[in-house]
């Protein structure tokens, strides 16, 4: 007959075996890692090592390392490299990507659950010596809003180089990255662009590698002056148009601040010399062309342009068609350049009637302000010039 402890036994016996068909004695725990070893260390990066305490009686699904410049015990929400499972030590290199101390952390877990080493602190033991030299050329193509930049790697530093480009300041005689910066890629060449015209910049290349960002010489150099119409020009005209390319040799053009005193016939006679070009930029080829077949020995509208001098150029012409049109627009009716309200010569024939060149009278609204005209009528003069 059994007595109360033998049956107190017999039923925690019952219990136990029916919690853990598998260990009846449920010694199941969380698997335990070992202080992160560091193995080794150099420029390539850093080899780190663990060791089990303990699998926790069951079996192991999963380890690796996870790694963080900036949480003290990283987890596998940071940088991290997971392994397959087993039980044996284990390690792997980890690539740095910065000088700051990088602290990691082996883990693992087995089906009670998941568990971490220590952390290890792995702090930079470089120095300066490491830091890229970095040169700058002689800015080239500097334009109105753009330079073209070009850096050379003289040594990397025995780093692999992480970053290079390219730091710009109207302000900062030696710019850095907290000023204005551009990053290129391994051809080290850039077009800085989105400057401002007409203004001195300081200029100078970097590059960044595990110790940190070294600078190169600094270069100085001034954006071009861009004219925008309405603006007063070089001569003392005023601007009409504007580009940003150099096609044709010139960026801008300009209107002599006055006309030329009196009136004027758009030839001596009345022919055909096929100077037909009306577009932008062609006023000045149209005026070569008719002071070439007429001379300059009497006075007519394209001669006494040709002859013209102000503000210290003599470069001025009959503007074409288009051109005396952007005038028009952009200078008369904008109130700018004391424009008469009457007819201008362009340099531009009719050709459809060999008798009559292209005029543009300066009106503020009504009919088409682009007229045909015969070539003998005396109208007025505006030269203009281009840059």
């Amino acid at each position: 007959m059994r007595t109360v402890i033998d049956n107190i036994f017999f039923i925690l016996v019952i219990l136990l075996t029916g919690c853990n068909k598998h260990n009846p004695w449920n010694m199941e725990t969380l698997p335990k890692l070992g202080n992160v070893q560091l193995v080794g260390e150099d420029l390539q990066g850093i080899r780190v090592r663990v060791d089990f305490e303990t699998d926790g009686y069951t079996d192991i699904e999963g380890r690796g390392f996870c790694w963080s410049y900036e949480h003290t015990e990283p987890n596998i929400e940071d940088d991290n490299v997971l392994l397959g499972p087993g039980n044996e030590s284990f390690s792997v290199t980890i690539q740095r990507d910065s000088a700051a101390t990088l602290y990691i952390r082996a883990f693992t877990n087995n089906e009670v659950g998941w568990n971490y080493s220590p952390s290890l602190a792995v702090v930079w033991n470089g120095n300066d010596d490491w830091l890229p030299v970095v040169s700058l050329s002689t800015p080239q193509d500097v334009g109105f809003f753009d330079v073209r930049a070009q850096g050379e790697i003289v040594s990397n530093g025995g780093l692999a180089i992480l970053e290079r480009g390219f730091c710009f300041s109207a302000v900062n005689s030696e710019p850095t990255k907290d000023d204005s910066f551009v990053m290129v890629d391994a051809d080290f060449e850039q077009v800085v662009s989105s400057l401002s015209d007409n203004t001195t910049y300081y200029l100078r290349a970097y590059a960044r590698n595990l110790q940190g960002i070294a600078y190169s010489n600094t270069e100085v150099f001034q954006t071009r002056n861009y004219f925008y119409p309405g603006e007063t020009g070089p001569a003392g005209g005023y601007i009409f148009f504007s580009k940003v390319d150099t096609l044709g040799g010139w960026n801008f053009m300009e209107a002599a601040a006055t006309d030329i005193n009196g009136l004027y016939a758009w030839a001596p006679q009345n022919e055909i010399t096929t100077i037909t070009a009306t577009g932008l930029g062609e006023g000045q080829l149209n005026t070569g062309l008719i002071v070439g077949l007429y001379g300059n020995t009497v006075t007519y509208a394209a001669a006494v342009c040709a002859d013209y001098t102000f503000g210290g150029f003599n470069d001025w012409y009959l503007p074409s068609r288009d051109e005396l049109n952007r005038v028009y627009q952009n200078l008369y009716m904008q109130g700018i350049g004391a424009l008469m309200n009457e007819s201008y010569w362009t340099s531009s024939e009719d050709t459809n009637f060999e008798n009559n060149a292209w005029i543009v009278k300066m009106i503020a609204s009504g009919s088409s302000n682009i007229l045909s005209f015969n070539k003998q009528a005396a109208l007025r003069v505006r030269p203009v010039r281009r840059f």
